[in-house]
């Protein structure tokens, strides 16, 4: 499936957005859990809600700061 801006990580399973300089990496992990990667630093979020409200604040900050949306 193809989700527009999203492509497959070039390294491990997940997906990516964003520039390829700075991509947010996201894969799936256990109990339906997610594994974020963000400029470097992982985060643990425990479902879907919890991974869509910290990528809108991702992007959201993104914005502010005039790195656009790929």
């Amino acid at each position: 499936m193809r989700i527009h801006g999203w492509r497959a990580r070039r390294q491990g399973d997940g997906w990516e957005i964003g520039p390829r300089a700075s991509p947010v990496c996201v894969r799936p992990g256990a109990k339906g859990a997610f594994e974020l990667v963000v400029d470097g630093e992982a985060l643990a979020l425990p479902d879907e809600p919890a991974v869509i409200d910290f990528l809108s604040q991702v992007a959201l900050s993104r914005a502010l700061e005039g790195s656009p949306p790929q």
